[in-house]
């Protein structure tokens, strides 16, 4: 969500800044990221209620 809203403001004001663009590829670092199935392996899973 974060990345998105980051790269509409890049586009609506016309330019890129750096900070900006830092904060673009830190956020689809960490999409990337939490979608890795790495990150899954590591991630407690929920209990079922049975």
């Amino acid at each position: 969500m974060l990345a998105l809203l980051t790269l509409f403001s890049m586009i609506a004001a016309g330019g890129v800044t750096v900070s900006s663009l830092l904060l673009f590829v830190l956020s689809a670092a960490a999409v990337t990221s939490l979608l890795a199935r790495t990150t899954g392996l590591w991630v407690p899973r929920r209990r079922s209620r049975a």
